[in-house]
């Protein structure tokens, strides 16, 4: 008997080592995958060129971008792509480059926003394809979106503001109201405004309107940023 349980012992020993070989193999597999994957989408978005470079194959070509799918890669795009369009190099491009990003971006935003729609950033970006052409209801239909979808983060907050002030003074967007009160609440964020202020005179009396609904504290402390980054300091 005591043989007999040795040997049945033996054979659950040997079965549950195969099972457990096998549970080791599978998942080094899967381990495979993923870092392969990840692997070459993180080097694909990080490999992506500069704001001057795209715009050099721009001038020739609609530049290709990767069909990111990992939550990292296509954020990274999308604020490439937010970045590439708002840059002071694209103020100097030619419109065929301006275009050509234009397009690669918008085809990729609407990628993203197939599967997910409440991709902030891929809203934001299809308003800085509107602005490429011009179209201001799009523009504010999209930092609509895009507001609404992430209406509390201070960096999506400041992108925003800057696409809306960028858009010019004919764009108008009463949702953005609720960014400026995300971005004075900031510290980190608020310097920005700050910034805008200076930067965009055409935009100061509603940026004022929006600061006096502020709590009186969150008021003192953007009207003191603003006034330590005005031109010639003034205090």
């Amino acid at each position: 008997m005591d043989a007999l349980y040795r040997h049945v012992q033996w054979q659950k020993g040997g079965v549950l080592s195969k099972f457990r070989l096998m549970i080791a193999v599978l998942a080094a597999m899967i381990f495979v995958v993923v870092v392969l994957r990840w692997g070459s989408e993180f080097s694909a978005v990080m490999a992506s060129p500069s704001v001057s470079e795209v715009y050099s194959i721009a001038a020739d070509e609609v530049p290709k971008l990767p069909n990111a799918t990992s939550t990292f890669a296509i954020t990274r795009q999308m604020e490439q792509c937010d970045n590439w369009m708002t840059s002071i190099v694209a103020g100097f491009a030619s419109e065929q480059a301006l275009q050509n990003i234009a397009i690669a971006c918008e085809a990729r935003a609407d990628d993203i926003l197939a599967s997910t729609p409440s991709f902030s950033l891929a809203h934001l970006v299809k308003a800085g394809v509107a602005r490429t052409r011009s179209d201001a209801d799009v523009i504010v239909q999209s930092l609509s979106a895009a507001q609404i979808t992430a209406p509390f983060e201070g960096a999506l907050a400041t992108r925003r503001l800057r696409l809306f002030f960028l858009s010019g003074p004919d764009v108008t967007a009463t949702s953005l109201e609720n960014d400026v009160k995300v971005v004075a609440m900031s510290p980190n964020f608020r310097p920005f405004l700050a910034q805008f202020y200076w930067t965009y005179p055409e935009r100061r009396t509603w940026l004022t309107e929006v600061f006096e609904a502020l709590p009186p504290n969150a008021a003192r402390r953007v009207v003191a940023t603003i006034k330590k980054a005005a031109p010639g300091g003034i205090q």
